[in-house]
């Protein structure tokens, strides 16, 4: 297992990680994930990650993978809000394969991401749904503490670092 940046050229994986989260939900509606609420056609997704993968050069965002074999296993990015001059808050996110959960692999992404994006944000907020009882446990783990819960049982966390 290796954590590492994402690398250009790694849409394949990134793609079959999130697409399997929606096979997840279709079979264990209650695990917690969150996800678009219709999952995207290739095209849409391809072109969502590449407007992500243009912007890393800049730290803007910063994205880190697990690779286990040539397999990507997991991702985690912090990306900001917003779009221009003044955008202090961003977004963590993560996505990992079920059979590497509970094992740290999750703790080594998020610990990656947030020491690269250190002092490139003012807030960064990760939001779970409150039965995603792992999901918690990690954001606690890295200091985020609950703030308050929106609509839809999604429970916004906030870090200042």
């Amino acid at each position: 297992m290796s954590i590492r940046d994402l690398r250009r050229g790694e849409f394949e994986g990134g793609a079959a990680l999130y697409f399997s989260r929606f096979e997840e939900l279709a079979t264990n509606p209650a695990l917690g994930l969150t996800t678009l609420p219709i999952r995207p056609s290739l095209g849409e997704e391809a072109a969502r990650f590449g407007t992500v993968r243009k912007r890393i050069p800049d730290g803007d965002p910063v994205a880190s993978v697990a690779e286990s074999g040539a397999s990507v296993v997991g991702l985690c990015t912090a990306d900001r809000e917003g779009r221009g001059e003044s955008r202090p808050a961003g977004d963590l996110g993560i996505a990992l394969r079920p059979e590497h959960r509970g094992r740290e692999v999750g703790s080594a992404l998020v610990g990656r991401v947030l020491a690269k994006g250190e002092g490139r944000f003012d807030i960064l907020r990760s939001s779970v749904l409150s039965g995603n009882e792992p999901a918690r446990r990690l954001d606690r783990r890295f200091g985020f503490v609950e703030r308050g819960r929106v609509p839809g049982d999604v429970p916004a966390r906030w870090r200042r670092p």
